[in-house]
């Protein structure tokens, strides 16, 4: 089961937000900040429960996100993601030092970078995939 690597973006479908929310470090996004969002713009989505409610008090941290070691598949993602975060014509709209960094942190088996760690690279993989269906897709033109 691979859900947590397709999971949709709600609330960032648009490239705005898409760009705002990897631009900014991660942790001023909330879990009451998500909350707010949901309830403003989806209504319907606004009472779904976290999959960190479902974990006993002992196994979460500050914010109520589960704690969990870091995959080896994340490790080697972030290890790869390093080139291809370097590279200037890839991802070009991740701010690339903050990005390195947090791949850098992936590598080291840092458990908060993973959820960044695995958006970079989905990110990377729908780039790749629109590179060899052969989409001149550039990420500044949206």
């Amino acid at each position: 089961d691979h859900l947590d690597l397709a999971e949709a973006g709600v609330p960032f479908y648009c490239w705005r937000m898409l760009q705002f929310s990897l631009e900014y470090d991660s942790r001023l996004f909330s879990r009451a900040t998500y909350e707010s969002i949901l309830e403003r713009h989806f209504p319907a989505l606004a009472g779904t429960r976290h999959a960190g409610d479902f974990l006993p008090r002992n196994q979460r941290y500050a914010g109520g996100m589960p704690v969990f070691r870091v995959a080896r598949q994340t490790r080697q993602w972030a290890r790869d993601l390093v080139s291809v975060i370097r590279d200037r014509d890839r991802l070009t709209l991740l701010n690339k030092k903050r990005c390195l960094a947090l791949a850098l942190a992936g590598v080291a088996g840092l458990a908060r970078a993973e959820p960044s760690v695995r958006t970079i690279e989905r990110l990377r993989l729908l780039e790749q995939r629109l590179r060899d269906s052969g989409v001149d897709f550039d990420w500044e033109r949206f």
